[in-house]
């Protein structure tokens, strides 16, 4: 199975054992609500993990959080040997959420990768020249 690469936007606080990409303060604020979120509520409903992963208006950290509670969801399954979660392509699972831990692929003017940043929370201030796209 796929898996996004390894993310390299400096974390700057944690969560719940999660780590918090920099940000000013109320927008982590906003983020830690979502963490809570996807772990207290949807974590246990595969397909409301694969349409909140889905959605760019989510934070990217809570979005990745989403999409590996689906991958530990599907490896446990084929490690019990059950049937794996369906109704959804992991690769195309993977394809979404990729970019989103990227300093690269980062948007200077939203919070999220530049290839879905037309549904994503603008930011307050831009990033600065050489921090994402």
């Amino acid at each position: 199975m796929s898996s996004p690469p390894p993310a390299d936007i400096p974390i700057v606080a944690e969560h719940r054992g999660i780590g918090l990409h920099d940000q000013d303060e109320a927008r982590l604020e906003l983020v830690r609500r979502e963490l809570d979120h996807v772990l207290d509520n949807i974590s246990g409903d595969i397909a409301a993990l694969v349409r909140y992963c889905e959605d760019g208006k989510r934070p990217p950290e809570a979005r990745l959080l989403a999409f590996h509670i689906v991958a530990a969801h599907r490896s446990t399954a084929a490690d019990s040997r059950q049937e794996r979660p369906s109704g959804f392509d992991m690769d195309d699972l993977v394809a979404v959420v990729c970019a989103l831990g990227s300093r690269k692929w980062r948007s200077r003017h939203t919070y999220g990768a530049v290839f879905d940043d037309h549904q994503q929370e603008p930011r307050q201030e831009p990033l600065p020249e050489g921090e994402g796209i």
